[in-house]
């Protein structure tokens, strides 16, 4: 049975409510329970925008440095910063790797890497992750 007793009217916790209403009880905070549902789905939706936004970034690089890898601007393995920077390639994301041979870090997006092999020209090396590197690299 529910309880007899009267609360004051609050305004809905949720912002995009803000709906008042008389609680039935004193820990009431929302006006209703699929307002509750969509304060905490819309919360979580937000929270994940910024992870899926990285990924999504990840993901448009790696294929750009696909792209890049098979075309005319990629001479003899390598390729100028000016060219990355046109094609939008974010060299702040990604997770640096020591290239094993070289010593040099490559910034890996997913498939794809990048390595600075020439800083003076500013030439960059593309990688492409292999089973056999990654072998390499967990040794």
């Amino acid at each position: 049975m529910p309880s007899k007793r009267v609360y004051e009217e609050i305004a809905c916790n949720n912002p995009a409510c803000g709906t008042e209403f008389a609680p039935h009880d004193r820990r009431q905070i929302y006006c209703s329970t699929q307002c509750r549902i969509n304060f905490y789905n819309d919360k979580k939706n937000f929270l994940d925008q910024d992870r899926y936004f990285i990924e999504k970034l990840l993901r448009e690089c790696d294929q750009k440095l696909e792209l890049l890898m098979k075309s005319n601007f990629y001479n003899n393995e390598k390729i100028e910063q000016v060219i990355l920077t046109k094609f939008e390639i974010d060299q702040t994301i990604g997770s640096l790797v020591l290239h094993l041979d070289t010593g040099r870090p490559i910034r890996w997006y997913h498939s794809f890497g990048i390595e600075l092999v020439n800083e003076r020209l500013k030439l960059y090396a593309i990688h492409q992750r292999t089973n056999n590197l990654m072998k390499k690299q967990k040794q």
